[in-house]
């Protein structure tokens, strides 16, 4: 219990120095520090290795309470969960009572599988203002929500932005560059939907209206937003593969 209060007010303490909880005089930072920290009575009591120990094959556990160590407690779970329990185990446990019931959650550090480092293809996404997204599966989205999420948000940065206070420009970086980290690759739009997604010709002509496109070259014909879609995929395609380290085996010259 005592380390739990420790970790408590080292978290309270951080927050207040990042100023998470507003300025010193502010009513929120009063009412962070104007009481101490209270705990619920049902709330989870961590303990580290030196509190508890995990008898694995016997499936018990000890733990230190406040009558002195108590030994042999049994535990159980799921197959799968006792064989992760058994092999990846390490660091803090909480004991928690719901309904009754004590439940040990016990921490895992299970390593991640090693990712694909090559992708299996790309979907092109054209902006615009009558569709705010067109991708090249076909689906087609409106803008008026994402219109209105988009003035929401320009409204919020300038407000934080006129604020100028440092907990307003963290809350502004957090909101910056949302759009951008959602992209895996960035291409140069420029002619997207003036280029054939069939055979590549650009012309201006090939927009006779805001939505059709039909190439002057081949006669292809389909939605105007939807062909740029696909220009903006293969860009991202050939993109990805221009930076992509050679598969093929190296030469080996002998004399």
């Amino acid at each position: 219990m005592l380390r739990k209060v420790a970790d408590a007010y080292t978290g309270l303490r951080a927050n207040l120095k990042a100023g998470n909880l507003g300025r010193r005089g502010s009513k929120r930072h009063g009412k962070a520090t104007g009481k101490p920290v209270v705990f619920r009575p049902d709330a989870a009591q961590p303990f580290d290795d030196r509190c508890l120990s995990w008898q694995l094959g016997k499936r018990t556990v000890s733990i230190w309470t406040t009558s002195g160590r108590v030994k042999g407690l049994a535990f159980t779970g799921q197959a799968g969960q006792l064989a992760v329990l058994t092999t990846y185990r390490q660091g803090e446990s909480d004991l928690l009572c719901q309904g009754g019931r004590w439940y040990l959650l016990a921490t895992c550090e299970i390593p991640e599988a090693a990712l694909n480092a090559a992708p299996d293809g790309f979907v092109g996404v054209d902006l615009g203002i009558v569709n705010i997204a067109t991708a090249s599966t076909g689906i087609r989205y409106s803008g008026r929500r994402l219109n209105r999420r988009r003035d929401a948000d320009r409204r919020l940065r300038a407000r934080l932005q006129r604020k100028g206070t440092k907990s307003a420009k963290r809350r502004a970086k957090r909101h910056a560059g949302k759009e951008a980290r959602r992209a895996l690759v960035y291409v140069d739009p420029a002619y997207t939907s003036q280029e054939c997604s069939r055979c590549h010709h650009v012309d201006r002509r090939n927009r006779p209206s805001q939505a059709v496109f039909a190439c002057q070259a081949c006669g292809f014909v389909e939605h105007a937003d939807l062909n740029s879609s696909h220009n903006i995929a293969a860009r991202g395609w050939w993109t990805w593969v221009r930076g992509a380290e050679s598969q093929a085996p190296a030469l080996t010259l002998t004399a």
